[in-house]
C-alpha cells in the first residue's frame, strides 16, 4: 500500500491519508466511500482544508462585513432611543436648527428639550467639517448630542463624520492572553501520551476487570451529576447503547463519556492528577483511532459528532491541546454538513442540533486562542429545542444558552470584541468610534430587557446595590450565568477604555467628550468588578463542581482589576470586594493538584508575555495536566501584582 505523494480533494477536504492499494486508480477511503477520487491540482494544493476556494472566502468575509456594518448602521438610532427611552423624566426629544450663511466656517445651534432637561449646543463648520463648540457636562447630554446628532444631522453624514476615539495600549493581559501567546507560540511537542495500564498479555484480564469498573463509575457519574443539567446525551438511549455494547473499549461514544468526566469532574475524582491523565489518555488514543475511521461513515457520523464533542473539555482544558483540537473540530464540522437530516429520528435530530452548535463554539474558541479572531455568528440555536423526556434543568440550560449567544453573536458585540482583541492579548493601541463606544450601555441593555425572566435576577444589572441584593436569592448556577456574561463583557471592554489618548492640540470639545469616556468607563468597570466578585462568590457555593466556569470568571475579573489599578492607581476595591476576591482565590486554588501550584518566584509567565521568550508551555507540560498548572501560575502571578498575596 503506498501514499499519494499529492491527495485527491475527498481525502484533502477531510485531512485523511490518501493511500491506495497496489493497481488501484482510486484511493482506498474514495473506494470505500464510492465517490469519484479526483487528484488536487498544482494551484490547489495550497488552498484551505475546510473552506474551499480562497476566492470565496473573501467575498464571504466580505460579505460578513458589510452585513455588520449594515446592521451596525440599522442599530445606531434604535439603541440610544432604547436607551434614552429607559431614563426616567427624559421621554420627548425636540430639535431645531436655525443656519447661518455658509463660509469657511458657518455657526448653527442645535437645540433639544426633554421634560426635565434643555440641551443647547452650538456647532460651527470648520473647513469642511462640523465641530462641536463648549462642553458636553456628562454622559446623558453626550448621549442626547449623539442622539440628536444622529437623527438630524445624517443627510450630513460626510461633514458631520467623526475621527474615532483612539485608547493607548495597555500592559498585555496576563489574565487574558497568556493561554493564546503560550498556545500560538509553542514549538512542536513530540511528548508521547502515556498510560497507566499494563499492556502486558499476561494481564489482559486484569486490565479489562480494571477498566470495566473504572468505566461504570465515570458513565455512572456522568449520568448522574452533569447529563442531567446539559443534555449533552440522551440518556435512555445511551444507557442501552453502553448495556448493549459487549466491549466498551470499541465505542467512541463511552469512551468519550468516560474523558469528559475525569476533564469536568477531576476535583471529586478518586485518582490522583498522574492517574487521571494516564487513563483519559489511554481512552483518548483509542477514541480518536476510532473516529478518524467513522467521519466518513454514514452509520456512525452522528455518533462520530458527538464524540468529537465529548474530547474537546479534556483536549482544551486540561491538555492545552488546541491544535489537536482544532483537527478533530474540522473533521467534524465537514462530517456534519454531510449527516442525512431525513433518516434522523426525531432524538437524533435534537442531538444533532445540539453538538452542531457545540462544534460551531468551540471552533469559534478555538479562533480566538489561535488566530485573535472573534466571530461566533455562525452559531445558530434556531433548530436547538428540549425533548419532552428532558428533565427541567436541560430545559433551563439550553434556553440559557441561547439567550447568552443572542447577544455574544450580535453584529455589534462581534465588531467590538473583534476590534479590542488584538489590544488585550497584544496591549496596542486601538480605535473606537463614538457611535460605538455610546451604544455599549443601550446595547447590552435592551439584550437583558428581552431575556426570559428565570434569568432576569434583576431589573437593572447595572444599578450596583439592587443586583448585589438579587444575587443572594439566587440558587441555580445556570441562572447567573447571563448575567455573568454581561458584566464580563463589561468589565472587559470597559477597562480598555480607560486609557484614552488625549489631543495635544486644543480641541477642548474633543477633549472633554473623552473624559466623560473615560469617567463613564471608569465607573461602569469598577461596578462590574464588584458584581462579578460576589456572582462568582454564589456561582462557587450554588456549583461547586463548575470548576472550569468559575476559572474563567476569574480570569475576566483579573483583567480588569489589573487593568484598572495599573491605569488609575487612586482607585482602591473596597475592603469587603477584596476580601470576598481572596476568598475565592483561595477557594479556587484549592481545587489545582498541591504539586502543580507554581509560585510567583519561580515564573516566568509575566516576562514571557513581554518579551514572548522562553515560552513556560515546556514547563506546565511537565505536570499532569498542563491547564491547571498554567492556571496555577496565571492566579499568582496577577494577585503577586497587586499585591494581595
Amino acid at each position: 500500500m503506498s501514499r499519494n505523494k499529492r491527495p485527491c480533494i475527498y481525502c484533502k477536504r477531510r485531512r485523511r491519508k490518501c493511500t491506495f492499494a497496489k493497481n488501484s486508480e482510486d484511493c482506498n477511503l474514495c473506494a470505500q466511500m464510492n465517490v469519484d477520487c479526483i487528484p488536487c491540482d498544482a494551484d490547489e494544493e495550497g488552498l484551505p482544508v475546510r473552506d474551499g476556494n480562497q476566492k470565496i472566502q473573501q467575498w464571504q468575509k466580505t460579505i460578513t462585513r458589510l452585513d455588520i456594518d449594515l446592521q451596525t448602521m440599522r442599530c445606531l438610532i434604535g439603541c440610544n432611543s432604547d436607551y434614552r427611552h429607559s431614563k426616567k423624566n427624559k421621554k420627548n426629544n425636540n430639535i431645531k436648527s436655525d443656519d447661518d450663511s455658509y463660509s469657511d466656517t458657518t455657526s448653527t445651534t442645535t437645540t433639544t428639550t426633554t421634560n426635565t432637561d434643555y440641551y443647547e449646543w452650538n456647532l460651527s463648520v470648520v473647513n469642511g467639517c462640523i465641530r462641536l463648540d463648549g462642553r458636553i457636562k456628562d454622559i446623558d447630554e453626550l448621549l442626547a448630542y449623539n442622539q440628536a446628532s444622529i437623527r438630524y444631522l445624517s443627510p450630513l453624514y460626510p461633514i458631520f463624520r467623526q475621527e474615532p476615539i483612539r485608547f493607548n495600549g495597555l500592559p498585555k493581559s496576563i489574565a487574558v492572553a497568556s493561554q493564546a501567546l503560550v498556545i500560538r507560540y509553542a514549538k512542536p511537542s513530540d511528548k508521547p501520551r502515556h498510560s497507566m495500564i499494563d499492556r502486558d498479555t499476561n494481564k489482559a484480564a486484569i486490565t479489562n476487570q480494571f477498566l470495566k469498573q473504572q468505566m461504570d463509575e465515570l458513565v455512572s457519574l456522568y449520568m448522574e451529576r452533569y447529563n442531567p443539567f446539559v443534555g449533552l446525551i440522551h440518556a435512555p438511549s445511551f444507557l442501552e447503547h453502553y448495556h448493549r455494547t459487549k466491549n466498551a473499549l470499541s465505542s467512541p461514544m463511552i469512551l468519550a463519556v468516560c474523558i469528559d468526566t475525569i476533564a469536568y469532574f477531576y476535583p471529586r475524582l478518586k485518582y490522583s492528577a498522574e492517574e487521571k491523565r494516564q487513563l483519559a489518555g489511554f481512552f483518548y488514543s483509542r477514541c480518536r483511532d476510532l473516529l478518524l475511521d467513522m467521519y466518513d461513515d454514514p452509520k456512525y457520523r452522528l455518533h462520530a459528532i458527538i464524540s468529537t464533542n465529548l474530547v474537546m473539555q479534556y483536549l482544551m482544558e486540561l491538555l492545552l491541546d488546541f491544535m489537536e483540537a482544532r483537527r478533530l473540530l474540522t473533521m467534524a464540522i465537514v462530517a456534519s454538513h454531510e449527516v442525512d437530516l431525513d433518516s434522523l429520528s426525531e432524538i437524533e435530530y435534537a442531538m444533532y442540533q445540539r453538538h452542531r452548535v457545540c462544534l460551531g463554539i468551540y471552533h469559534g474558541q478555538s479562533e480566538i486562542v489561535l488566530y485573535d479572531r472573534y466571530d461566533f455568528t455562525g452559531v445558530n440555536f434556531e433548530d436547538v429545542y428540549p425533548l419532552d423526556d428532558d428533565p427541567p434543568a436541560v430545559v433551563s440550560y439550553l434556553a440559557m444558552y441561547k439567550a447568552v449567544f443572542s447577544l455574544v453573536k450580535t453584529p455589534y458585540v462581534t465588531n467590538i470584541l473583534g476590534q479590542l482583541s488584538f489590544a488585550v492579548t497584544h496591549g496596542n493601541q486601538c480605535e473606537l468610534s463614538l457611535d460605538t463606544i455610546l451604544r455599549f450601555e443601550p446595547t447590552l441593555r435592551v439584550w437583558w430587557e428581552t431575556l426570559p425572566e428565570e434569568f432576569q435576577i434583576c431589573e437593572d444589572p447595572f444599578d450596583l446595590p439592587s443586583a448585589r441584593k438579587a444575587l443572594e436569592t439566587v440558587t441555580s448556577s445556570t441562572q447567573l450565568n447571563p448575567f455573568a456574561i454581561l458584566h464580563v463583557i463589561t468589565a472587559v471592554v470597559q477597562s480598555v477604555l480607560l486609557k484614552p489618548h488625549f489631543e495635544e492640540e486644543n480641541k477642548s470639545g474633543d477633549n472633554n467628550i473623552i473624559h466623560i469616556i473615560r469617567d463613564k468607563a471608569l465607573s461602569m468597570t469598577l461596578d462590574s468588578i464588584q458584581l462579578l466578585v460576589y456572582m462568582m462568590k454564589k456561582h462557587i457555593e450554588v456549583d461547586i463542581e463548575a470548576i472550569p466556569v468559575s476559572f474563567g470568571y476569574m480570569m475576566g475579573i483579573l483583567h480588569s482589576v489589573c487593568n484598572l489599578m495599573t491605569t488609575c492607581q487612586h482607585i482602591k476595591l473596597s475592603y469587603e470586594t477584596r476580601k470576598t476576591l481572596i476568598h475565592c482565590f483561595y477557594q479556587l486554588t484549592s481545587v489545582i493538584p498541591p504539586n502543580h501550584h507554581i509560585p510567583q518566584a519561580s515564573s516566568s509567565l509575566e516576562s514571557f508575555v513581554n518579551t514572548l521568550k522562553f515560552n513556560p508551555l515546556s514547563i506546565y507540560e511537565k505536570y499532569p495536566i498542563p491547564k491547571l498548572a498554567m492556571i496555577s501560575d496565571i492566579f499568582y502571578t496577577c494577585f503577586g501584582q497587586l499585591g494581595s498575596i
